[in-house]
């Protein structure tokens, strides 16, 4: 006769508790290789959250005659003035909209809702959305069947605040002395800058910012300033605080505007005798995208809803001096893998030109920031007076060999409101 053997209730069930315990811990492991999350996002989870990330969508939801309605629809909405700047874009069948410029599937937002995590906005262009997470929230996103992939918020970089002057800069070596340009603008102290990238005869050709409309992201600005206050605004948005109000408000630190404030006026600042900018007589709508309030900024996705809305409005150019590194690599500087790179080159196909700072990053990382990698981004470096990169202003290559920046201007004690 054999008998047969049992093992005990206790071993029994320390038995089964280790072999759910191995399965579960296989099945979180086997998820986490074949995971949506990009590495970077993998690694940022194991330290102290809340995270902000990207969540971008596998499609729009939309096919066949759903699809070319709302493209229709799409192109019946667009502003009068973005559809005639559009028409310098390539759009496939002869339409001046693409599935780049439909809504995120609300039906997808609905469901990322039920992971818990908090919207933070959203991007037509990307198909995307970003959300503050806990690390469950993000894997909860992350088992989705709609998501196609995730990856971490970049935090954004301004570009050097330059020392305003008082007195007038000198002029290059070699460069004939003028004080007006045909008697009829008086630049002030912003004179050596016209005079060094050689505006005043485009000015006397009578090119000036009439008729342009520039959209400004930054981080926030003072349009009462007197070098500003006649600036036709035609729209505001602050995409942090979700207002209208692009000045300083709430708790928003003392200096939030200057940035701001600066670049504009070294773009359109019409004072003459003090300061006139290259492109005075231009109209602007103004982007608040940075939270300088935060400890940490975080801002890649509100400068492409910022990008986004005033292309909507028919913006002509786009002036940044923000970029975004830190969750990049130099190898990422390729001109397809930034989402503030790809929106930019999306705005290109739109028919709108992206002028951006190539970065303060010289002696921190020796390369660019994106977006300033775009192949369809101008990028600006910074000289001094006499020409001379400056100390900070950061340099190219791409990481695919790409020469940047384009082109330079004065990025030192410039005259600035």
């Amino acid at each position: 006769m054999i008998r047969k053997t049992f093992p005990s209730p206790p071993v029994l069930i320390s038995a089964c508790l280790t072999l759910l315990i191995s399965l579960f811990w296989y099945s979180f492991q086997g998820q986490e290789d074949h995971s949506v999350m990009s590495p970077r996002l993998q690694q940022a989870l194991h330290g102290e959250g809340p995270w902000a990330v990207w969540v971008f969508f596998s499609d729009k939801g939309l096919s066949g005659d759903t699809l070319a309605e709302a493209l229709a629809a799409a192109e019946d909405d667009l502003d009068p003035r973005a559809a005639r700047r559009r028409t310098k874009g390539n759009f496939p069948e002869g339409r001046l909209v693409d599935e780049a410029d439909l809504a995120v599937y609300p039906d997808y937002l609905a469901r990322a809702r039920t992971a818990g995590a908090k919207l933070r906005q959203t991007s037509r262009w990307l198909n995307a959305a970003s959300y503050q997470v806990t690390r469950a929230q993000a894997f909860r996103l992350s088992r989705l069947d709609c998501v196609a992939k995730m990856d971490l918020v970049n935090r954004s970089h301004r570009s050097a605040v330059p020392v305003p002057v008082g007195e007038p800069v000198p002029l290059a070596a070699g460069t004939a002395p003028r004080e007006k340009a045909s008697g009829a603008i008086d630049y002030g102290t912003n004179l050596g800058a016209m005079n060094q990238v050689n505006v005043p005869p485009l000015h006397d050709a009578g090119l000036t910012g009439k008729g342009v409309l520039i959209g400004m992201l930054d981080t926030g600005f003072r349009t009462v300033h007197e070098a500003l206050e006649n600036i036709p605004v035609l729209g505001t948005w602050d995409f942090v605080n979700g207002d209208p109000n692009v000045d300083n408000e709430g708790s928003d630190p003392v200096g939030s505007r200057n940035h701001g404030t600066m670049t504009l006026s070294t773009v359109a600042g019409n004072m003459p005798g003090s300061l006139v900018g290259p492109a005075f007589g231009a109209s602007v709508v103004l982007a608040k995208t940075e939270d300088v309030a935060e400890e940490v900024p975080i801002e890649e996705d509100y400068w492409v809803a910022g990008l986004e809305w005033v292309e909507s409005l028919g913006a002509d150019f786009v002036s940044s001096s923000l970029g975004y590194i830190d969750w990049y690599d130099y190898s990422d500087l390729d001109g397809n893998t930034a989402v503030t790179t790809i929106a930019a080159d999306l705005a290109a196909g739109r028919g709108m030109l992206v002028v951006n700072s190539a970065g303060n990053n010289r002696n921190i990382t020796g390369t660019l920031i994106a977006p300033a990698d775009g192949d369809s981004v101008l990028t600006v470096g910074a000289v001094d007076i006499s020409g001379t990169v400056t100390s900070f202003s950061s340099p190219g290559p791409t990481f695919d060999g790409r020469t940047k920046p384009d082109i330079a201007a004065l990025g030192l004690s410039n005259t600035v409101a």
